[in-house]
């Protein structure tokens, strides 16, 4: 079994307990946290990719800041999915990889958000997918997870690799984006301070 079909198996079966799982994190938190106080220069109706979305915690806060948005749901569980459609039935699902591919037009989104997916599930390859698909100025806010030693275990877990900030960002900009910034989590957040990072990027 390859190390994808794998991690499709265990997000499909973890699909129904995963959003009380997260919660638990302080993933939640920093989502709220980052989108809320971007200032995002978004068209009247953006075109919204969530990579990663899982049962729907960061499109449910897309939503609430963006009600008019197009969002487009991208995640490789099927169970997943299933649970993001029945809660937004309107979302666009895309069941795919995003290790090979995004199979969306070029310029053809606003904004790209993951939480916890593109800097440890992707590869090198991945900011170039996300660079092409954004448009001209539209922004890319990825929510990672910090080395710690509980984040390591629960790495071997969920089967995901761990970077860092720095590491990251530089892969962003080798991707060609203008500009990267990092995004401090304050101790509101808590326990999210202690176990995520943020980075936005700008086509």
């Amino acid at each position: 079994m390859s190390t994808v079909a794998g991690t499709q198996r265990l997000y499909d079966r973890q699909a129904e307990r995963y959003e009380d799982l997260m919660r638990g994190s302080g993933n939640q938190k920093a989502v709220d946290y980052v989108l809320k106080h971007l200032r995002l220069h978004l068209p009247p109706q953006p075109n919204i990719l969530d990579i990663g979305c899982g049962p729907g915690l960061v499109t449910r806060t897309l939503i609430d800041l963006f009600p008019k948005s197009i969002i487009y749901g991208l995640d490789h569980s099927r169970e997943m999915l299933a649970l993001y459609h029945k809660e937004f039935p309107e979302a666009i699902t895309m069941k795919e990889d995003f290790q090979r591919s995004i199979s969306l037009p070029h310029s053809s989104i606003d904004l790209v958000v993951s939480a916890g997916a593109v800097s440890e599930y992707g590869n090198d390859e991945t900011p170039n997918y996300i660079h092409q698909v954004l448009k001209n100025n539209g922004a890319f806010v990825n929510i990672g997870i910090i080395k710690n030693p509980f984040t390591f275990i629960t790495s071997l877990l969920w089967k995901y690799r761990l970077t860092n900030q720095r590491k990251f960002s530089r892969s962003c900009l080798e991707a060609g984006f203008s500009q990267v910034s990092t995004i401090q989590l304050p101790w509101e957040t808590f326990p999210a301070n202690w176990m995520r990072f943020a980075v936005m990027a700008i086509k």
